[in-house]
């Protein structure tokens, strides 16, 4: 990163936290995710993205979204954008390598999975993920969370433990590529992929 970068990050930053001061005056954002994401937080409140004081977690304002502890640009994306509508869930099984902060299992139990297998290493991800689950009061039946790294397990350890796998979502930040030179990749019918190489 040149110190150039650097520079306009923290303009940019400055900006936003100036942007939303008065929100976080009259308690519409969070002090502690002004000072820690603001730049986040201004693209959520420009998009719509409101913060729910009642229950203490950020929903839209005219979409109907779960309710999510922090806001994180993903949420956008993944409920407004509908960058996973490309395929149809319901009644299937998913796996979803890559879970973040269950922005993903959230969205396609909304969309009629039968079961979301969610795979995230991650230990503050996966505790984020827990409390956002809780919040939405999601069924424990109908998802497992499995914090494991993506080359411990591989697509056929799945398809073992869980009996098969309709649809694989992988978005695991450097690992597509070695998810689809598994041997059972072939086994799975459809995959939405967001890769992260050249």
């Amino acid at each position: 990163m040149g110190i150039r970068y650097m520079i306009r990050r923290w303009v940019w930053r400055a900006r936003s936290m100036v942007y939303l001061l008065p929100m976080v005056l009259r308690g519409e954002v969070p002090i502690t995710e002004w000072l820690s994401d603001p730049i986040s937080i201004k693209h959520g409140v420009m998009n719509g993205w409101i913060y729910d004081k009642k229950r203490r977690c950020w929903r839209h304002s005219k979409v109907d979204t779960p309710c999510f502890m922090k806001y994180r640009m993903i949420l956008h994306e993944t409920f407004i954008m509908n960058q996973y509508g490309v395929i149809d869930y319901k009644d299937k099984v998913v796996l979803d390598v890559g879970a973040y902060v269950g922005d993903t299992l959230l969205y396609f139990l909304r969309n009629g999975a039968r079961y979301v297998i969610s795979v995230e290493p991650t230990k503050k991800y996966v505790n984020e993920l827990m409390r956002n689950i809780m919040l939405n009061k999601v069924n424990s039946e109908n998802f497992v969370v499995i914090r494991s790294g993506y080359g411990k397990l591989g697509i056929c350890d799945f398809l073992n433990a869980f009996g098969g796998v309709d649809v694989a979502k992988f978005d695991c930040e450097g690992c597509e590529l070695l998810l689809t030179k598994d041997p059972c990749i072939d086994k799975i019918p459809e995959y939405v992929i967001e890769y992260h190489s050249n």
